[in-house]
């Protein structure tokens, strides 16, 4: 289960991301995007509860690394082309 605190997603203006990423996994069944099943809130935070994926999401290893190196990139890049097809 992913929890976000609503004051840091107003802080940082990242509601349209939330929204987006819930409409993602919700709607799309692929092998390459976790599987949303379900999601709630209260005064505080937004829950999402979805199948277990080691390893945490893209973009907390582009924040911490600042940078992919290339074989990364390319996996990556290789995965969201196969989602997009």
């Amino acid at each position: 289960m992913k929890s976000i605190r609503k004051d840091f997603i107003r802080k940082n203006k990242h509601e349209m991301h939330a929204n987006l990423e819930k409409k993602i996994m919700q709607y799309h069944d692929h092998p390459f995007i976790v599987k949303l099943w379900y999601a709630f809130q209260n005064e505080y935070k937004l829950y999402m509860v979805m199948d277990y994926c080691s390893g945490g999401e893209l973009f907390f290893h582009i924040k911490s690394n600042k940078r992919l190196d290339e074989n990364r990139a390319k996996f990556y890049t290789a995965q969201i082309v196969l989602v997009l097809e």
